[in-house]
């Protein structure tokens, strides 16, 4: 297919685009762990080798435990959502998704107030107060604080593929006698080692990348992983850029090679996820029993923390305890208090997330439109787009301040706000490739072929067909990017420009100053107003199928969620 001049021109842009974005920070973590003084780097004492590798063994042992605890929590949920059919099962899938719209490092908060020992807290728990606090303030508990925010996905991933491949295969080995529980271990385990690989490869990586459950609990228990060993080379004086871009290097070669094996298994496996549907069904024992059992992991994962953001923003001082006379709502009115340093931390976050999650869906888009031709180059445009995932958020903020601090570089961004516009948009970039897919796979070609026979202007085609076709799945990743460029941490704490506060870098502050009130305060506000986001767009899609009618009308929480996440 022969491409147009302005199609060229696009494809073009995309390069520039993707070549700041994505190859410029990469080539900078190279050279820099080679060749530091080249990029403005400074030279400094060397990491001790015992540091850095009982660092790297932490991550290690953080992602490993993230991904057998996620994986294994959502395949119990999946199975439970699937086969027992507990009562008020699209509740039941809400609740669960609470977890994937907090930010881990708001639950790593929450679960260190109520775990710290001598808290308001711990009175409350008695003899497993103790007990509570060394599991919490361990290597097992941060694995399972920063897991329980990757059930969600794993959980779709399973779902959806029980939904693509059904269950004729479980039915077809009970027809000829096979036992439920043989039938499970011989036929349901081994078709379900599909999604829980991909999934196990997915959190593995982000447990390698996690930096703030592990900044917020680390310091309590002496643990550090390799991204907080990269936080700690750059926040104290004298900043000593070039272990912390060695060290960088180190994650970087660990996330490529999970992310190559990802996309090999993607590749081979050939992974097709369907969207799960919640069936409310009648009531039975079995269903009550996975009602209950459901009921208990919302209320430890989603339930109980957000009580403990709520209870501490509303106290009046920690060690008055819990009680009438002690509520206000003071930390919430300095915090929304027009001209304070919150109001500030709020408004340049939310400008911050609106504006790099439109530009990100636009670029992605645009590398979407362009895989669909077929050309090996296009192709390479979605390579270079999802390498990103490959790219920890601790790693994309070393390599930022590589390329944009460099001497050579006459563009100064470093120490200022867009180049925080740029990480965000860096760091959203995959996500919403994602959304784009699933919106331009809406977009059949006939359509446009149609279009063009009966003389239609390319401007009226996507203004009637392209865009309408593809506004569901971009509202759906607009609300989901937003979400996450809101609580946005490591790079915000990494390159937080002076004077410039964010709403994760101002809790995090706030936290850090013993100042809890203020800093819960904020962490409700930002918790509402992803909620808020998220239930307004999924309201308006709602009434647009239901004013045109269409077929499918309920849509559950977890097509919140790319079809191919």
């Amino acid at each position: 297919m022969q491409l147009t001049l302005g199609a060229v021109t696009v494809r073009g842009a995309l390069w520039v685009v993707l070549g700041i974005l994505v190859l410029a920070p990469l080539t900078a973590i190279l050279i820099g762990a080679i060749r530091p003084d080249l990029l403005g780097g400074v030279t400094a004492s060397n990491l001790p080798s015992a540091t850095l590798w009982s660092a790297t063994r932490n991550s290690l042992l953080l992602g490993v435990g993230v991904a057998v605890i996620a994986c294994t929590a959502a395949l119990i949920l999946a199975l439970s959502m699937e086969v027992l059919a507990p009562p008020l099962s699209a509740l039941w899938e809400a609740l669960l998704f609470l977890p994937f719209l907090s930010a881990p490092y708001l639950l790593g908060l929450a679960w260190g107030a109520l775990a710290l020992p001598n808290s308001i807290f711990s009175r409350h728990f008695g003899p497993f107060s103790n007990l509570l606090s060394r599991f919490v303030f361990s290597l097992i508990g941060i694995a399972f604080i920063t897991a329980t925010h990757l059930v969600p996905l794993v959980y779709t991933m399973i779902r959806g593929y029980l939904a693509g491949t059904g269950w004729r295969y479980e039915f077809a080995a009970r027809v000829h006698g096979l036992t439920r529980s043989a039938t499970f271990l011989r036929i349901t385990l081994p078709r379900l080692a599909v999604p829980l690989a991909a999934g196990a490869l997915i959190c593995f990586l982000a447990g390698i990348d996690e930096f703030g459950v592990p900044a917020m609990l680390g310091p309590y228990m002496g643990l550090t992983v390799l991204t907080t060993l990269i936080q700690s080379n750059l926040d104290v004086w004298p900043i000593n850029l070039a272990a912390a871009t060695r060290i960088a290097v180190v994650l970087l070669g660990m996330g490529l090679l999970a992310w190559g094996f990802y996309r090999h298994y993607d590749r081979v496996a050939g992974l097709d996820y369907s969207r799960p549907r919640s069936t409310n069904a009648g009531l039975s024992w079995t269903g009550v029993l996975a009602s209950a059992g459901i009921a208990v992991w919302v209320l430890f994962t989603s339930v109980l923390p957000i009580a403990v953001l709520v209870i501490l923003a509303l106290l009046r001082a920690d060690t008055l305890g819990i009680h009438w006379n002690n509520l206000t709502l003071q930390h919430f009115a300095t915090v929304l208090m027009p001209g304070r340093s919150g109001f500030q931390a709020l408004t340049t976050s939310f400008n911050l997330a609106w504006s790099s999650s439109l530009v990100a869906l636009l670029i992605a888009t645009l590398v979407a439109f362009a895989e669909r031709s077929g050309k090996r180059i296009d192709h390479a445009l979605d390579l270079v787009t999802t390498m990103l995932n490959a790219l920890p958020g601790v790693v994309l903020a070393v390599a930022l301040v590589l390329v944009w601090n460099a001497p050579w570089n006459p563009l100064p961004l470093y120490s200022h706000t867009a180049l925080l516009f740029v990480a965000y948009v860096s760091v959203l970039l995959p996500l919403a490739l994602r959304y784009a897919k699933t919106a331009t796979t809406r977009v059949e070609p006939n359509l446009l072929t149609a279009a063009r026979v009966h003389g239609v202007s390319q401007t009226t085609t996507i203004i009637h067909i392209t865009l309408p076709l593809m506004l569901p799945p971009l509202i759906g990743g607009f609300s989901i990017a937003f979400v996450f460029a809101m609580r946005e941490f490591v790079t915000s704490v990494l390159l937080q420009p002076p004077g410039t506060n964010t709403v994760s870098t101002f809790i995090f502050n706030e936290a850090q100053q013993g100042n809890s009130g203020s800093a819960m305060a904020m962490a409700v506000v930002s918790l509402s107003l992803s909620l808020a986001t998220v239930g307004i767009l999924y309201s308006l899609l709602w009434w647009k199928r239901r004013r045109h009618n269409t077929a499918g009308l309920r849509k559950t929480p977890s097509e919140l969620l790319p079809a191919n996440a």
